[in-house]
């Protein structure tokens, strides 16, 4: 009730809040899916914020793996009849075992240029052994894109 009414009151069997005026409200946390099955597909096209598609370095059709899945969800929010523009999308990009920050970062250069997504996360599993390590990864993918 915080979240949204004006009052808030409540009387509870453990706890009771007497009627308050609440100036402090959360901002809306967006909510992000990930899955490809019809199910998943379906559920991001109707309730979620956006999608999180994943691509490795193998990923040769970019459109394919991102930009087409996208735009299917977009073409089924509204379908849902929800703004197109309701599905974002943030890119999950996975380096493979042995690969490097600048080879991730090559990665993620490439999907500034071949798609529409505007925000990337690189997994540091394979690139960091540490926190050092992993800041130092960010710092030159930061630093290559």
């Amino acid at each position: 009730a915080w979240w949204h009414d004006d009052p808030v009151e409540f009387t509870g069997r453990f706890a009771s809040v007497a009627s308050s005026y609440v100036h402090a409200r959360p901002r809306h946390v967006p909510v992000y899916l990930g899955g490809f099955s019809p199910r998943a597909r379906r559920r991001i096209a109707e309730r979620a914020d956006g999608f999180l598609p994943v691509v490795t370095s193998d990923v040769t059709d970019l459109d394919a793996a991102v930009s087409a899945p996208w735009a299917d969800l977009r073409a089924a929010a509204a379908e849902a009849g929800r703004p197109a523009d309701a599905i974002g999308a943030v890119l999950r990009v996975n380096p493979k075992p042995g690969e490097t920050a600048a080879d991730a970062a090559a990665l993620v250069r490439r999907v500034a240029t071949d798609t529409d997504v505007d925000h990337t996360f690189v997994d540091l599993m394979y690139l960091a052994d540490d926190t050092d390590s992993a800041l130092e990864a960010v710092e030159e993918i930061l630093g290559a894109v």
